[in-house]
């Protein structure tokens, strides 16, 4: 006993010296938790999906939301830095938010803080989560900041809450000068965003769900798609490759064929309420335009690293994103 509590009374000063030297940051797990469940791609598919099937009633159906969250390797702006950039409609031409996020810990307030950035130039950084070349070199001179407009970031429970300051974020002019409201809400596998603007004026809606009802958006999984079409004799007429489609409702329509049919494919991956055993699949599915049922369709798990479809005269197939052989699914989330 007498050997141990030497060997202890020796080690205490250098512990002591170790420990001193330690970052005392209260956020510094929680800024690597929360920036790594923060990237990637979301969509509230599903929210309108189950809205429309349970009848339509109550509040109203939101619009459709896919949100891309892409990190960024950006040393001269910041350590955790994201390019961000959120569409609606299904449709990735109607780009709605195009922003730069710069997460930064805040010890004195115990939260880490979002800073929104506005790029200067839209059109130069516009698809930077295809090509992170566009925003290769870019500095603060190239992005503007709107004082009130960072949101701070709390963990509450096993998620992440984030605010706005009232009434703090402010812009527009004359009568359509306004105020954000931003909440966000992130857990590993969702994403719920409040996104409002009121008038100054009148503090009436600008923009924005007006039950003050979030977006209610999942975690998409990326996957990369071909599809051929064949004559009566199997043989291949058309080939389709290099499709990138996400799981939360992803389409992807095709050039019309030798007859003027449309045909596409669809991924969802559901999060079926009405079922108590076994609710969770992926769905890939062949669809034709103007036909509301599905051509075919294959079943499958929801950790599926691949899925595919063959009637013969069309055959699709696709696999997750960066998936090789066996690489492990958490490096494929």
């Amino acid at each position: 006993m007498k050997y141990v509590l030497a060997l202890l009374i020796g080690l205490a000063p250098g512990f002591a010296a170790a420990q001193e030297a330690l970052p005392m940051d209260p956020n510094a797990r929680d800024i690597l938790i929360l920036t790594d469940w923060f990237e990637g791609e979301f969509d509230n598919e599903e929210q309108r999906w189950f809205h429309t099937r349970n009848g339509g009633e109550g509040e109203p159906l939101h619009q459709r939301m896919h949100a891309i969250h892409k990190r960024l390797d950006l040393p001269q702006i910041g350590e955790h830095v994201f390019h961000i950039q959120h569409y609606l409609d299904d449709d990735p031409d109607n780009v709605m938010r195009q922003r730069i996020g710069v997460f930064i810990s805040e010890p004195e307030t115990n939260s880490i803080r979002m800073r929104q950035g506005f790029y200067k130039d839209n059109d130069r950084t516009r698809d930077a989560h295809l090509d992170p070349s566009k925003v290769a070199g870019l500095t603060e001179d190239d992005i503007f900041f709107i004082e009130g407009c960072d949101v701070s970031w709390r963990r509450d429970a096993d998620q992440y809450v984030a605010n706005m300051g009232p009434k703090a974020c402010v812009f527009g002019e004359g009568d359509l000068r306004r105020y954000s409201v931003h909440r966000w809400t992130l857990s590993e596998t969702k994403l719920w965003l409040v996104d409002s603007s009121f008038l100054i004026s009148d503090d009436s809606l600008h923009v924005g769900h007006p039950a003050d009802q979030p977006f209610r958006m999942r975690r998409s999984k990326i996957f990369e798609c071909e599809v051929t079409f064949r004559d009566d004799d199997r043989r291949p007429t058309r080939t389709i490759s290099n499709i990138r489609m996400h799981s939360q409702g992803g389409l992807v329509w095709f050039d019309p064929d030798e007859n003027g049919d449309v045909y596409g494919i669809r991924m969802r991956d559901k999060e079926y309420p009405f079922y108590s055993e076994r609710p969770d699949f992926l769905l890939f599915s062949l669809q034709k335009q103007g036909q509301s049922a599905m051509v075919g369709y294959a079943l499958t798990d929801v950790d599926a690293r691949r899925v595919g479809f063959n009637l013969g005269w069309a055959l699709g197939h696709c696999h997750r994103e960066g998936y090789d052989f066996r690489e492990p699914l958490v490096t494929l989330r």
